[in-house]
């Protein structure tokens, strides 16, 4: 005999309940910080998952790629580097913003970017982990690491130039 809705809806209540009190802060910042190495520690975007289907002939890009492919240390290496690269120089203009902030100072005018990366890492946090949705989201990270490098090459009176909040009208 199935229980009524009432007695089911109750039932799930509990259920979420006891699941959402059981694992302590402690326990989700771990799981966090395991699912966020999953989805942003590999540079390779686990490429060897998907050309690894049973390839009839292994091409040169096979002994790249694939995880027992001769030159896949290489490729490892070189691809994680220049991804933490791209990470590094994203992650300049939000630190200069935040830095200008502490000084008073207005900054970074243009969030979109970051935010979209933001968002990918709580979705990714909180949804699914998995490499390919992190590969989607490429263009905005090689534009968050282009401006982070225009801000570099700035001049140094431009990076230090102070901008007055605005003042909220009536005030």
């Amino acid at each position: 005999k199935r229980p009524n809705r009432t007695a089911r809806e109750e039932t799930n209540r509990e259920l979420i309940k006891t699941r959402l009190t059981e694992p302590s802060l402690l326990d989700l910042a771990k799981l966090f910080t395991r699912k966020a190495i999953r989805c942003f520690g590999d540079g390779t975007y686990d490429l060897a998952i998907f050309l690894d289907d049973g390839p009839h002939q292994r091409a040169a890009v096979h002994e790249l790629v694939l995880f027992d492919g001769a030159y896949h240390p290489l490729y490892r290496q070189v691809s994680q580097g220049m991804y933490l690269g791209l990470f590094a120089l994203s992650l300049v203009p939000p630190v200069q913003a935040a830095l200008a902030a502490r000084r008073g100072c207005r900054a970074l005018r243009v969030p979109a970017p970051w935010l979209c990366l933001f968002g990918l890492f709580l979705f990714l946090m909180m949804w699914e982990t998995n490499s390919r949705y992190t590969l989607n989201y490429m263009p905005v990270l090689v534009v968050c690491a282009c401006l982070g490098a225009a801000w570099l090459r700035a001049p140094r009176s431009l990076r230090k130039a102070r901008i007055p909040r605005e003042k909220p009208a009536g005030a």
